[in-house]
């Protein structure tokens, strides 16, 4: 949604009956900001609110905002506690049963594994160059330095805690890991993924590519065990194909342009995906 960098304001959806809203994070800094604004904005019409925390929640709040000095731990502890709060389910490494619709959510932020790099680059590589940038002509090009390792703070909010591509990579590999596990746990009903990066196959190549999808988790969606659904976000781009036996479906806004344009002009806030085929639910994302 990115309603951080919106200049013309984001009105009210029109109202759209569905059983479940998913937002896959990155709506606004910080992740309390965001889900104060999901509950008054999103979830009208709909049974219940899945919320998924995007890279972008962990940075710090604009200044006046209570939330300059958070950092990720504050941000996941306060907001499980507002999210019980008001009502919206926010999965990190979490399942949500919805055996009544004959549903299981599998959520989480899951992060990238760095497998997405240039011809000839390392692992080790990718994560130098997201921390401290690339030398171009002798100089430090500061662009290629992501923002995520500037933003983010793990432990403290000061600056000597910031975010390492280290402790991104270990999300990741606890993220999968749980991801894995759940899905090797036979369940009796359609299982739907949720997560804020995506597969390999949703990114293009480019700079940071390695940030934005990982390869291996394409493989559980090729396996015996692969989920039904597989919705992700980061990418700015209208996605909906499938790896193996899993759909995969991206509807993210995008960032406003100064001409009141958008960057994803395929962003569908009425998007309804039905889930078939044991009892008739509808997903709103």
């Amino acid at each position: 949604m990115h309603i951080d960098h919106e200049r013309n304001g984001y009105p009210k959806p029109p109202p759209v009956e569905a059983d479940v809203l998913v937002v896959i994070g990155d709506t606004t800094n910080a992740m309390t900001r965001s889900l104060h604004w999901i509950a008054e904005t999103l979830c009208d019409h709909v049974r219940r609110c899945v919320y998924v925390p995007g890279n972008h929640c962990f940075y710090r709040g604009p200044r006046g905002s209570g939330e300059e000095n958070t950092f990720y731990e504050d941000q996941m502890e306060r907001g499980r506690e507002l999210a019980a709060s008001i009502g919206i389910d926010l999965l990190q490494n979490e399942v949500l049963h919805l055996d009544d619709m004959g549903v299981r959510i599998v959520g989480g932020t899951l992060w990238s594994d760095f497998s997405l790099m240039p011809p000839g680059w390392s692992r080790k590589m990718a994560m130098y160059y997201s921390q401290n940038g690339r030398l171009r002509d002798d100089r430090w090009s500061l662009r290629d330095k992501h923002n995520d390792f500037i933003e983010i703070r793990m432990g403290a909010g000061n600056s000597d805690h910031r975010f390492t591509p280290s402790q991104w990579l270990k999300l990741h590999e606890e993220s999968f890991g749980f991801f894995s596990c759940v899905l090797e746990t036979p369940y009796d009903g359609e299982t739907v993924c949720v997560s804020h990066m995506g597969p390999a196959s949703s990114v293009e190549p480019g700079m940071h590519a390695w940030l934005y999808g990982s390869k291996d988790i394409e493989a559980l969606m090729r396996g015996p065990n692969a989920p039904s659904f597989w919705l992700h976000g980061h990418v700015h781009k209208s996605l909906d194909y499938s790896i193996g036996g899993t759909r995969v479906i991206c509807n993210p806004r995008g960032y406003a342009l100064a001409n009141g344009m958008r960057e994803n002009p395929d962003f569908d806030p009425t998007l309804v995906v039905e889930i078939e085929p044991r009892q008739s639910l509808t997903m709103k994302i």
